[in-house]
């Protein structure tokens, strides 16, 4: 009888990973995570609150139906784009103008407009951050005659504004 015993071989070993190569994985992870992270942020932040259209005055080439002459030097070019109407937004207005309300109370609607009775004229323009009624007041305090504040709050501390007026 022949002895024969059974044996089973030795298990190979695992590879082993290199750690420049496992180092170099979990960098190349947090790359990407932070990549991701970025891009999250930038659409976060550009997002704007939706704001309410303002009608701006058309312009009329006629004026009492009659159309307007034509430059009386022919040397001179002609533009290609008629020139931008200014804007009647109140995010432009300046102290000294006027602003009507074509909102109500509770939602007010301000464009600039000339001044007349029924308008409110811009005292004072404080262009800086604002957390709203109490501090649109607080500012005007000081501003001598005021009747009426308007402020505007947005998610951009660049953008806030607060209007001491004046009802004429």
């Amino acid at each position: 009888m022949a002895d024969s015993t059974w044996s089973t071989p030795e298990p190979l070993p695992a590879p082993r990973r290199s750690v420049g190569r496992v180092v170099a994985m979990v960098a190349a992870a947090l790359v990407v995570l932070a990549a991701g992270g970025v891009a999250v942020g930038f659409y976060l932040v550009g997002r704007e609150k939706p704001t309410t259209p303002t009608v701006l005055p058309s312009t009329d080439p006629t004026k009492d139906g009659v159309p307007a002459e034509e430059s009386p030097d022919p040397d001179l070019p002609t533009p290609s784009a008629p020139a931008a109407a200014p804007t009647t937004d109140a995010r432009f207005v300046k102290t000294g103008q006027c602003v009507a309300n074509e909102g109500t109370a509770r939602r007010p609607v301000l464009v600039i407009t000339e001044c007349a009775p029924r308008t409110y004229e811009v005292l004072a323009r404080f262009d800086e951050p604002t957390t709203g009624e109490e501090d649109a007041k607080a500012k005007c305090a000081d501003v001598k005659n005021y009747t009426n504040y308007y402020f505007f709050n947005s998610d951009l501390d660049d953008l806030d504004f607060v209007l001491c007026l004046r009802q004429r």
